[in-house]
């Protein structure tokens, strides 16, 4: 890939970083990962790239990135909120001027809407549990479908097809079926490969229902049947979200949450993961979870938890020298005394995969 010029960093209402490159052509569709000059700007792997009509430049996400706070004092980079959104600009980018420009206009509506979306009321909660029960329908029905040799797609049409007969609006977003190699790339979604015997399928999909979505991921075996090595390493996700689920209250960020995941991955890790430890950025690439609601990455993720808030809990371990992913994904209420499993519905461990399964 052609290196790009880096402009600056721009924090959206989620707190997402939007790493701004210009001069640069990311459409190449095997282009899996970006980086910045300064590695300690990134925390993750390439999310996406959305192109401005007429430009060259990109608009390129990150699932995580370092805090606006970590920017603070760095040579090179300056200040320029936009609206009320922190951004940091790079003073020898080609678009320099034009982004500063920006950070003088009027400040938006949007941050007072968004304050409003954090904390779902009884209705919205309703809705969202709606979503949950059709995305937990859509992952058991691909599961009972699924057997070694299918095509990626075949199960996709499987898992859909539930969520539209249990009454889904829409997708709530893009279907992830990986295979495979495939299980260890994230945000995988072309779904064109045939599965193998052994293979471990991670399936990241979910409904939406009254304009609000889901986010579910379940990992299971194409041929119904872990082996030793796949369980050990799903066992061990499974114990980082369980880990996280029980210091689910009000009062705690993601980001605490995120560092209860690791530190399970991390003193449970044993050899698995080689001479590293499970939950070393080669293997666990991205955050923890989000809130979702109206969006699948909704508003809210710097904010402390309240009752009311329903984020995503999402460990993964991804091995690609062994083409073995493992992500578990659930939807969690918030409630005043701790979290409430919104879709514990879809098999969680290795025997209620494998007894389910069984009986297909």
């Amino acid at each position: 890939m052609e290196w790009c010029e880096f402009v600056g960093v721009e924090f959206d209402r989620t707190d997402f970083g939007h790493a701004i490159l210009h001069d640069c052509d990311l459409r190449d569709t095997s282009f899996r990962q970006a980086k910045l000059n300064d590695a300690k700007f990134v925390r993750s792997d390439f999310y996406g790239a959305v192109f401005e009509k007429g430009t060259s430049g990109a608009r390129v996400h990150f699932d995580s990135i370092s805090p606006p706070s970590s920017f603070e004092g760095v040579s090179g980079l300056r200040w320029a909120a936009v609206g009320d959104r922190p951004a940091f600009v790079s003073e020898d980018a080609p678009g320099y001027e034009h982004f500063l420009k920006r950070s003088e206009q009027e400040p938006d509506a949007r941050p007072i809407v968004d304050s409003m979306r954090v904390v779902k009321d009884a209705d919205e909660v309703s809705r969202l549990r709606r979503a949950v029960d059709i995305s937990v329908a859509g992952h058991i029905a691909a599961m009972r479908a699924a057997r070694a040799g299918m095509w990626e797609y075949e199960l996709e049409a499987a898992l859909e097809d539930g969520f539209r007969r249990n009454g889904a609006d829409r997708l709530g977003y893009p279907s992830i079926v990986g295979s495979g190699p495939n299980s260890t790339t994230l945000h995988y979604d072309v779904n064109r490969r045939k599965t193998e015997n052994g293979d471990l399928v991670v399936i990241d999909a979910a409904a939406e229902w009254g304009q609000y979505t889901a986010d579910v991921t379940r990992t299971f075996p194409g041929n119904g049947k872990f082996t030793p090595r796949q369980k050990a390493i799903y066992d061990l996700v499974l114990g980082a979200q369980q880990a996280a689920f029980d210091a689910v209250r009000p009062g705690v960020t993601m980001r605490q949450l995120d560092d209860i995941a690791r530190r399970y991955m991390r003193e449970h890790s044993g050899n698995l993961c080689g001479q590293l430890t499970c939950d070393d950025r080669e293997f666990f690439n991205h955050g923890l979870g989000h809130p979702i609601g109206m969006d699948v990455h909704d508003v809210g993720i710097s904010r402390p938890l309240e009752p009311g808030m329903v984020i995503t809990l999402e460990p993964g371990i991804y091995i690609q020298a062994e083409q073995l992913g493992v992500r578990i994904e659930d939807d969690v209420l918030v409630t005043a005394k701790g979290g409430e499993w919104l879709s514990a519905g879809a098999p969680r461990t290795t025997d209620a995969i494998e007894k389910l399964m069984s009986g297909r």
